[in-house]
C-alpha cells in the first residue's frame, strides 16, 4: 500500500494559508472573503498575483487593520501581510515542516 500523500493543488494551498493569515492578521473567516470561490483565487493564479499580493490588494482595498499588532506611537502601524508572515502560516497549517526536504515540496507563488 502506498501512503505517498497527494499533492494539494495551488489553490487548495491559498484556500489554507488565506484561512490562517485571514484569521490570525484580521480576525477574519475565508468566508468572509472573495477568497472562499476558488476561481477567484485561480484567477490570480493565472495573472501571476501572488498569494502576499492578493492578500495585500484585499486588505488595502477593504482598509483592514492588523488584529495582531500594536500602534508603539513611534511609526505607522504596517498593515500588510509579509513573506515572514506567510512562511509562519505554511509552518502553523503543517506545508512545510522541520523535516521536509526541499526536493520534495512544490514551489507554489506565495
Amino acid at each position: 500500500m502506498n501512503n505517498t500523500a497527494v499533492p494539494a493543488s495551488p489553490a487548495a494551498v491559498w484556500q489554507t494559508l488565506l484561512t490562517y493569515l485571514l484569521q490570525q492578521h484580521y480576525g477574519l473567516t475565508l468566508n468572509d472573503t472573495e477568497f472562499s470561490d476558488e476561481r477567484v483565487i485561480e484567477a490570480c493564479l493565472c495573472r501571476g498575483v501572488s498569494l502576499c499580493e492578493a492578500l495585500n490588494a484585499f486588505a488595502q482595498k477593504y482598509a483592514l487593520v492588523r488584529t495582531d499588532r500594536r500602534n508603539n506611537g513611534i511609526t505607522e502601524p504596517s498593515h500588510g501581510i509579509t513573506a515572514t508572515d506567510i512562511l509562519r502560516a505554511r509552518k502553523a497549517t503543517g506545508l512545510i515542516t522541520h523535516h521536509s526536504s526541499h526536493a520534495t515540496r512544490r514551489p507554489v507563488t506565495v
